[in-house]
């Protein structure tokens, strides 16, 4: 098995977060991740639903500035209920 690649700080990303397609999920993301991210653009990002329309994933794109500042947003969104899987 062949190791992830090591990322180097600062790296612009995009986030895919999925969770229950339900009305106030994307406005969950943003307010999780806005307090570990001063310069998210809430307004750059993209919603799409499942095939089936049961499922929606929300895509954050932001420049993440540390080690320390990307295992926060992952850890939130991780440890939320609604929160399925963070890619």
């Amino acid at each position: 098995m062949t190791p992830e690649p090591e990322l180097i700080f600062p790296v612009s990303t995009s986030l895919r977060v999925l969770g229950r397609n339900q009305a106030a999920f994307a406005a969950l993301v943003v307010e999780l991740v806005a307090p570990r991210i001063p310069d998210l653009d809430s307004a750059a990002l993209w919603v799409r639903p499942s095939r089936e329309g049961n499922y929606v994933s929300v895509v954050l794109p932001g420049r993440l500035e540390t080690r320390e500042q990307f295992d926060a947003v992952f850890r939130v969104l991780n440890e939320h209920e609604a929160v399925i899987m963070v890619l």
